[in-house]
Order: structure tokens, then sequence, then C-alpha cells
């Protein structure tokens, strides 16, 4: 199941980002970002989140609970230099 980041409960501690073994999480004006298209979907950045901001994408949003800003980025990986593109 894709994990997502609620903007609003980011404390942007990068904790998730030293989690992922795929790389698939970026920092981006103190806010982490899941690349999607990186992401194994394995949850660790989820269980290492202080502030519970990360959560399985068909979690709902209840009141008060962030902002229901989430961020999730669908990015294709660029192929190492000197490699063939398919």
């Amino acid at each position: 199941m894709p994990y997502r980041v609620d903007e609003a409960l980011c404390r942007g501690c990068a904790a998730c980002v030293e989690a992922c073994s795929q790389g698939a999480i970026a920092m981006q004006e103190d806010v982490a970002h899941i690349l999607a298209d990186l992401c194994i979907d394995c949850g660790a950045c989820a269980e290492v989140c202080p502030a519970g901001a990360i959560q399985p994408a068909a979690t709902p949003v209840t009141a008060g609970q962030g902002s229901g800003q989430w961020s999730v980025i669908p990015v294709t990986p660029v192929p190492p230099c000197g490699s063939a593109a398919s």
C-alpha cells in the first residue's frame, strides 16, 4: 500500500529519509516527500516518524489531524550516465 506524508504534521526531522533503504524520500523546504516511483511500500518511514506524518495512502484524514495536504511525488528516475534510454 502506498504511503503519503501529511505536510502539516511533518516536522522536517528527516528520520524517514535515513530509514528509507530505497532513497525514496526527499526533503524539500523541511518537508518530507515520498518519491512514488522509488517507494517499495515497506513502511519503514512510517515506523520511525515521530510526528505520525507518514501514513498508508488509504488512511482517511480525520478532523483536526493535519491539513489534509498530502505529499507523494511521482518521479521517474533518470538513467545513469552512459546507459541507453529505453
